[in-house]
């Protein structure tokens, strides 16, 4: 009688033996699943950081080229004033404190910068101005 019970339970324990391994795959897939989900929610938020960092560097970038196409619109005005003739003598008379032929330099001392007390040229003495 035992050997025709263990026959007939055979089939429930074959049974059962199918279900616990589908049982422990399904519990392995799920598992795998919700490590990729996992992964897949986590990739998409850096790459959504990613994206404002960038748009931000853009913004950045944009401004100091604005700035720098600004600056250089300048250096080619100086350019152009310094390549005429009136621009290099406002120069000279302004900045570097000369005069031209038959003219006569006056310079009033301002009591507030002492720098304006000496002016040195490469051909010429230090001048005291009065």
């Amino acid at each position: 009688m035992k050997t025709n019970t263990a026959a007939s339970n055979a089939p429930f324990q074959k049974a059962r033996k199918n279900r616990k391994e589908k049982h422990a795959f399904y519990s392995l897939l799920t598992f795998v699943l919700i490590i990729c989900l996992i992964q897949a929610i986590r990739g998409a938020f850096l790459n959504v950081e990613n994206f404002f960092s960038l748009n931000h560097k853009i913004a950045e970038l944009q401004k100091i080229k604005v700035k720098s196409l600004e600056e250089n619109q300048d250096l080619k005005y100086q350019i152009s004033e310094f390549k005429s003739m009136q621009g290099v003598e406002d120069v000279a008379r302004n900045e570097l404190k000369m005069a031209g032929k038959n003219e006569v330099l006056v310079l009033i001392k301002n009591n507030n910068q002492e720098d304006s007390d000496k002016i040195k040229h490469p051909d010429m003495k230090d001048l005291k101005t009065e």
